[in-house]
């Protein structure tokens, strides 16, 4: 029996990333059968991980749009300024030795940072266990505290999320691949029809909330919405990565009227 643990984050982006690693958990059992997948929130084992999500949550609730990128640079430089010292490194590399390297023949990072403080705490503890990077938002991939060159392998929703991978770390191509996101087109759709997913729907209107609406958030809607049949939908977020925008407004024409994306609430 295979023992893999897939290290997350709960407090970052409102269960997000937790519902990620449940995914990928339950697609790492899929495909290796004899395994043993359990997920771990890093907060768990190191409380001050869960104070930067915090912060990020607060600026994501009560900030307009156009500050949070600004307030998300400030604490993700804060944590690199943290990172750098070894009063705050070396306990929680210790503490990931004892309670996820010591139990595991291979270990997930569902965040750049996660899966770079393993290969951190792999180096310390001089054992030889995989240590897999699995990039569950691409947006983060042009985040320094994200970037994880030591990692034995990276797994990216899209081919072009691979390529700005390899870019941006000059990462091995061969050991970058794309698995498509973690909620896919297929689970969307047999959850809209109760079984297997539909060749063609009728009638359909759905509505997607995002906490915070990024890239692949779109990727989801996009999919969802290129089934064919007859599919409206509304999309609320409450804060939005400015990155996306011009994108968001393409889908929406795509759509040809079929698609409104709007803010849920007001500042």
């Amino acid at each position: 029996m295979k023992r893999i643990k897939v290290v997350c984050a709960k407090s970052w982006g409102k269960l997000g990333n937790y519902n990620s690693a449940r995914r990928v958990a339950e697609y790492v059992e899929r495909t290796l059968p004899n395994s043993q997948v359990t997920v771990e929130p890093l907060e768990e084992i190191w409380p001050q991980f869960a104070q930067w999500g915090q912060e990020m949550q607060d600026a994501a609730a009560h900030l307009r749009p156009e500050d949070v990128s600004r307030e998300f640079r400030r604490i993700n430089g804060s944590i690199a300024r943290e990172l750098a010292k070894d009063a705050v490194t070396l306990p929680v590399l210790q503490k990931l030795q004892q309670t996820v390297l010591s139990s595991s023949d291979a270990c997930i990072g569902t965040k750049g940072i996660i899966s770079g403080l393993l290969c951190d705490a792999r180096r310390a503890s001089g054992r030889d266990i995989p240590v897999l990077n699995w990039v569950t938002n691409p947006g983060l991939i042009d985040i320094p505290i994200h970037a994880c060159p030591d990692a034995d392998g990276h797994f990216v929703p899209l081919q072009e999320d691979a390529e700005k991978l390899c870019r941006r770390m000059a990462a091995n191509p061969d050991a970058v691949h794309a698995v498509g996101p973690p909620i896919s087109l297929a689970q969307i759709s047999a959850g809209m029809q109760g079984g297997a997913a539909p060749e063609k729907t009728k009638g359909y209107a759905l509505v997607f909330y995002f906490h915070f609406l990024e890239a692949q958030c779109l990727e989801v809607v996009k999919d969802v919405m290129s089934i064919e049949g007859e599919i409206n939908a509304f999309v609320f977020y409450a804060t939005m990565d400015p990155s996306v925008q011009q994108a968001t407004t393409q889908l929406e024409a795509d759509c040809q009227g079929r698609l409104k994306v709007c803010r849920a609430c007001k500042q």
